[in-house]
């Protein structure tokens, strides 16, 4: 597998295609305008795959990969993905890892599995048992593009230049109706995974609080206080919400948690209400971090990600802003273990597809 000194430049087409022109092939044949939503996701699901394939077969590797559209023209959309590595141990003496890892064997390897992974979908009640939640996501982006146009058709396939021209060593097609069944049954799944099947969900409550750095206004007291409170579910998501005291919190949890939930709560009072509906089990953090296995560590980990952005990178938290920066909070935490590049592309995809923002459109003026 090619190794390229990615750290001072990107490379060309060419260069990142090599000697031996190994890449992935994707080609989108549809009938309708594809959104620009859908083209992105694909291109970000398949290469979420690959860096998650290469990492638990070749943990050896650190890859990086790019998409090079190769082609557009009426009907057709052609991409082309290209991937290269740098080594993460040191190699043996007399032993070059860069000899011994065939570029054009793990694409062809990867396509494969990936085809037979998303196969699984394409029949009622067919799962990927492995699959995790970002794994669904990921099959989803994969086929959004062709399940959205009754006449389109996908293609994926691993080839190599040879001297007798291209060679295809992999290939998985599907069908416009196969990606519509794929995104029910992967919805479904979905749905089972976040469904509690015999066990209760455990949700853990924990509050922030800080003084409100706004100037003091006439009649109120300096350094009033805010709270972020925070619901973050046990291999779930994280969800922070902004309020005057603990108590103020107890609706939204009410709105948001199943009375099936298990729920872990420090010491403060205002969470007292929370055991007339849920089973609840508290922590006093005052006398211990853990109790007989009640804490409240996941809310204290996303909590202390919002502190060391407050002191260490933004020094100054305007009050009117908190909420946004303990949603960013939020969603850093939640994805602290998506690699570098997937974080990106999902930053990127969002921004250019979502509307203006009514909250933050005109900032710079505002704050000259």
């Amino acid at each position: 597998m090619e190794f390229l000194d990615v750290l001072n430049a990107r490379p060309s087409y060419s260069e990142a295609m090599g000697e031996t022109g190994a890449h992935i092939r994707i080609k989108l044949d549809t009938h309708d305008p594809v959104a620009l939503s859908d083209f992105i996701g694909n291109f970000v699901g398949i290469g979420s795959q690959f860096e998650k394939y290469v990492a638990e077969h070749y943990p050896q590797l650190k890859t990086d990969s790019e998409f090079f559209v190769k082609e557009v023209r009426a009907g057709c959309i052609e991409a082309d993905l290209i991937a290269w590595a740098v080594s993460t141990v040191t190699s043996l003496p007399g032993i070059n890892i860069i000899d011994t890892i065939d570029k054009g064997q793990i694409l062809t390897k990867f396509v494969g599995d990936l085809g037979g992974r998303l196969r699984k979908y394409f029949v009622p009640g067919g799962r990927d048992v492995k699959a995790t939640k970002s794994d669904l996501a990921d099959y989803h982006k994969a086929l959004a593009a062709i399940a959205r146009d009754p006449n389109a058709g996908g293609l994926i396939e691993a080839a190599v230049f040879e001297t007798d021209g291209r060679n295809v060593r992999s290939a998985f097609k599907f069908t416009a109706l196969e990606a519509r069944e794929g995104e029910r049954q992967i919805a479904a799944h979905r749905i089972e995974l976040e469904t509690t099947t015999g066990e209760n969900q455990d949700r853990v409550l924990l509050k922030f609080v800080r003084p409100s750095i706004e100037a003091a206004k006439p009649g109120k007291k300096d350094g009033e206080r805010a709270i972020v409170a925070s619901m973050r579910e046990r291999g779930g998501r994280s969800l922070p919400f902004l309020c005057r005291v603990e108590g103020d919190a107890v609706p939204i949890v009410r709105d948001r948690v199943g009375t099936l939930a298990t729920i872990y709560a420090d010491e403060g009072t205002g969470w007292d209400a929370l055991h007339a509906g849920w089973d609840t089990h508290r922590v006093n953090h005052s006398v211990t971090f853990m109790d007989k296995g009640v804490c409240t560590n996941q809310a204290e980990s996303f909590f202390s990600r919002l502190r060391r952005m407050e002191v260490g990178t933004h020094h100054y938290i305007a009050g009117p802003y908190l909420q946004a920066y303990a949603g960013e909070a939020a969603w850093r935490e939640d994805h602290r273990r998506a690699p570098n590049g997937e974080q990106a592309s999902r930053v990127a995809s969002a921004a250019l597809t979502c509307g203006q923002s009514r909250k933050w459109a005109g900032y710079w003026q505002r704050a000259t």
